[in-house]
C-alpha cells in the first residue's frame, strides 16, 4: 500500500476522531471544577494541535488547509445554529453560532499553518512559491 494512502487514511481518522471530541467538549456537562474559560482554553488547543498534526503530515502546497477538517464537527453545530438563529431568532443565538462556526476552523487552521511551516523549516523549504516558470 503506497504511502499517499497510509497518508490519507491517517488523515481521515485524525479529522473523524478530533470532530467527534470536539462534539463531546460541547455537549459534556461542565463539572463542579470546571469553568466557561476552562473549556474555552480546553477547545482551542485540542483544536490548534489536532490541526497541527495534520499540518506537520502535510507540508507541501496548501495541504495544510486539510487541518481545517478536524473542526468538522463543529462547523456542522454552528451551520446549524445559524440556520436556526437567521429562521427564529428568539430561539437562536448567533453570536454563540458564529463562534462554533469559525472559532475551531480557526483555531485548527493556525496550527496546521504552523505544523506545515515547521516541517518546511525543517526540510529547508521556507517558502511556498513555486520555482520559475518553465
Amino acid at each position: 500500500m503506497p504511502i499517499r494512502y497510509l497518508q490519507g487514511l491517517g488523515t481521515v481518522a485524525i479529522a473523524l476522531v478530533a470532530g467527534l471530541v470536539g462534539l463531546a467538549l460541547v455537549f459534556t456537562d461542565i463539572g463542579p471544577s470546571d469553568t466557561l474559560t476552562g473549556r474555552t482554553t480546553t477547545g482551542a488547543l485540542f483544536f490548534v494541535l489536532a490541526g497541527l498534526v495534520l499540518g506537520l503530515m502535510h507540508p507541501r502546497g496548501r495541504g495544510w488547509l486539510l487541518s481545517g477538517l478536524v473542526a468538522w464537527g463543529m462547523v456542522a453545530l454552528g451551520l446549524v445554529g445559524v440556520a436556526v438563529s437567521i429562521r427564529d431568532p428568539a430561539s437562536g443565538d448567533l453570536g454563540l453560532a458564529l463562534t462554533f462556526l469559525t472559532g475551531p476552523l480557526v483555531c485548527a487552521l493556525i496550527g496546521g499553518l504552523v505544523g506545515a511551516k515547521l516541517v518546511r523549516r525543517r526540510l529547508g523549504h521556507s517558502t511556498d512559491e513555486p520555482g520559475p516558470a518553465r
